[in-house]
């Protein structure tokens, strides 16, 4: 972690690599203990960190996904550590900040829920369509429609930024919206 702290992102991309090669080893062994996966998510996620400074967004998305997958082995095996789950919460904000770093907000929701699990019902998306206005955005009407009739099938309502809800140039229409 040193070459990390000095910035010297090479180095430290070969380090955790390294390490990694050598936990790879250690686990075809037969070692699979949880000290041992806590090693090997502590690694991994070091590793995702330098790959995605260093602007490698592929590597660094399967890396938090490996750290992913130990965090839910660890929770799986004690739940009632709350030093894993919390890992298994910024493994799921590590793959939701890549998902944003690409542009990908279905995805960077996604993430959330699961995070704060979550079970997305449904989703409701207007690609494509301008938020200066209701006109021609069916499903944000659809939403609203539901929800005013008492229809709605969610508890909660994840929208990515309050700017994807709508840029409304009246006022009132806004402030009526945002009022629902």
């Amino acid at each position: 972690t040193t070459y990390w702290f000095q910035g010297k992102l090479e180095g430290a991309e070969q380090n955790f690599r390294s390490a990694k090669q050598i936990l790879s080893r250690v686990e075809k062994q037969g070692v699979g203990n949880s000290n041992f996966l806590n090693q090997m998510l502590y690694v991994e996620n070091n590793l995702g960190h330098v790959l995605e400074s260093r602007g490698k967004l592929d590597e660094a998305r399967a890396s938090y996904q490996t750290v992913l997958d130990l965090a839910q082995k660890l929770v799986a095996a004690d739940p009632g550590n709350v030093d894993w789950n919390v890992q298994l919460g910024a493994s799921h904000n590590n793959l939701g900040k890549l998902a944003l770093t690409r542009g990908d907000m279905v995805a960077a929701i996604a993430e959330y829920a699961a995070r704060h699990r979550m079970q997305i019902v449904r989703t409701f998306a207007d690609e494509g369509r301008s938020g200066l206005n209701i006109e021609g955005r069916e499903s944000l009407r659809q939403l609203i429609d539901e929800s005013e009739a008492g229809n709605a099938d969610c508890q909660v309502l994840l929208v990515y930024d309050v700017s994807r809800w709508g840029r409304f140039q009246d006022a009132d229409e806004s402030a009526y919206y945002e009022y629902l």
